[in-house]
Order: structure tokens, then C-alpha cells, then sequence
């Protein structure tokens, strides 16, 4: 028999309730969405076999910290490992979805500058004369 919550009210946001343990997830991509009441647009990642997560300023941060770019356009194809926190909301304890980073970001230090290599000595013709 099917779950009648299941089918007739699915999230449309993934939340707390979808995220047992760490879990891993592949993003597909990251857009922009109007939610809400106050009809606010906000940035909404796409996971591979879950339903999209809206970021809070916290996990876009925290998404950004683990792609090492804020380049939005490198993130699909990417990991994250998902779990859920207990944070303190106005006064009241609340279960929320956080995200980490699963890989080592790639470095976003300048790369060193090549040392240069001294100039070759000008080379003397038969006669003692050097090249002009």
C-alpha cells in the first residue's frame, strides 16, 4: 500500500526528515528561485536523487568554502556531504541541513613566479668581434 504522505504531499525542499546520517551528494547545479512569502530569490542547489536545497546565507557560505571558487559554474559534477545540526532559532532549538565540503578544495593561492634565467653570454665571431 502507498504511503499517503509520501504521494499526495512530497517536500519540495529537501529538510531535516531527508537526511538520516552524513550523506553524500552529487550537485547538479545551483540556480536562482523566488520563494517564500516575501517572494525573496534565493539560490537553490540541485542534488543528484534529492530534492533541492535552498542555501541560507550560512550554507551558501559554506558551499563556497568547500568548492574553494565562488564560480557556481564548477560546482556540478561535484560532491558535498550533507547532515543535520541543531541551532538555536530566536530562542528555540531547530534541526537543520548543513553542508560540507567531501574532497580538498583546489589551492586559490597565486602561483609562485618563475625565477628567470640569467641572459646567455653574446657569442664572438671568427675575428673576436661580438654579435650586434
Amino acid at each position: 500500500m502507498a504511503d499517503l504522505l509520501a504521494e499526495f504531499y512530497r517536500d519540495r525542499w529537501l529538510n531535516p526528515t531527508h537526511v538520516r546520517s552524513r550523506t553524500l551528494a552529487t550537485i547538479e547545479q545551483l540556480t536562482a528561485e523566488v520563494v517564500g512569502r516575501k517572494q525573496e530569490r534565493v539560490p537553490v542547489l540541485h542534488l543528484r536523487n534529492l530534492p533541492p536545497l535552498i542555501l541560507n546565507r550560512s550554507n551558501a557560505q559554506r558551499l563556497v568554502e568547500a568548492m574553494g571558487t565562488p564560480d557556481y559554474h564548477q560546482y556540478p559534477g561535484r560532491r558535498v556531504a550533507l547532515y543535520v545540526a541543531e541551532e538555536d532559532w530566536n530562542g528555540t532549538p531547530r534541526r537543520v541541513v548543513r553542508l560540507e565540503a567531501t574532497e580538498v578544495p583546489p589551492r586559490t593561492e597565486p602561483a609562485a613566479e618563475p625565477t628567470p634565467e640569467p641572459e646567455p653570454e653574446p657569442e664572438a665571431d671568427a675575428e673576436g668581434w661580438e654579435d650586434a
